[in-house]
């Protein structure tokens, strides 16, 4: 898939899914490209009422990448954020990260999927496909609905004006909302998200601010 260009301001991109193992590949990069979009929102957003915070995180990350250690880093206390974020802003990050953590179960199932030949020695291969399939159905289906989510609020963060956030969040999720309809004759307790996700302890214990003005990634918390 050709490269697209840095989202612009108020700009909310399409999370285009699809159902098939051999195409589900295709969710890693429109997901990419949507936590960018949400991550560079953010950093407008926190720059706007802390610019000094924001150049000093810029900074303190730019000198530990190349083996540095700055004078203004203690790993046992963060810079201070003057202003933090607003609750709409770290749902929308809570959302975003849940989001990412999803594509890694559902990329999980897929390589499952295809290696259920080399498992056959130790569980029978009936069995096994209906075992990764219904994770594949599970999941992909949690993914569709979070994507959801995700679209909501970052329509509800942009810059469009209240009249046209309704028809922006119809368009953006017509195609997800077929797809919900499609997965619901399987749908389990399971796809739905909560209140309580590992995105939640980043809000509770360490803060988004220092990673939005990085920033960093949810693919770096997966490892």
């Amino acid at each position: 898939m050709p490269s697209r260009p840095s989202p612009g301001a108020g700009e909310i991109p399409d999370l285009v899914v699809h159902t098939g193992a051999e195409r589900g590949q295709e969710i890693t990069p429109a997901t990419s490209y949507f936590t960018a979009a949400a991550m560079a929102a953010a950093k407008r957003e926190l720059r706007s009422h802390n610019p000094c915070y924001v150049s000093l995180i810029e900074e303190i990350a730019a000198v530990h990448r190349v083996g540095l250690e700055h004078p203004r880093w203690d790993p046992e206390r963060l810079p201070e954020c003057g202003v933090p974020l607003s609750k709409p802003w770290t749902d929308l990050l809570e959302a975003v990260w849940t989001l990412n953590h999803q594509v890694a179960l559902v990329l999980t199932t897929l390589s499952a999927l295809t290696a259920v030949d080399a498992e056959r020695d130790s569980v029978a291969a009936g069995p096994l496909i209906d075992y990764h399939v219904l994770n594949w159905n599970v999941w992909i289906q949690s993914f569709v609905e979070k994507a959801q989510v995700c679209i909501k609020l970052a329509v509800r963060r942009s810059g469009l004006s209240r009249e046209s956030k309704g028809t922006a969040i119809e368009r953006h999720t017509e195609e997800l909302r077929e797809l919900q309809e499609h997965f619901e004759k399987s749908r389990d307790p399971a796809v739905h998200g909560g209140p309580r996700t590992v995105a939640s302890g980043i809000t509770e214990e360490i803060g988004w601010e220092a990673g939005v003005a990085i920033p960093i990634s949810p693919a770096e918390s997966l490892e």
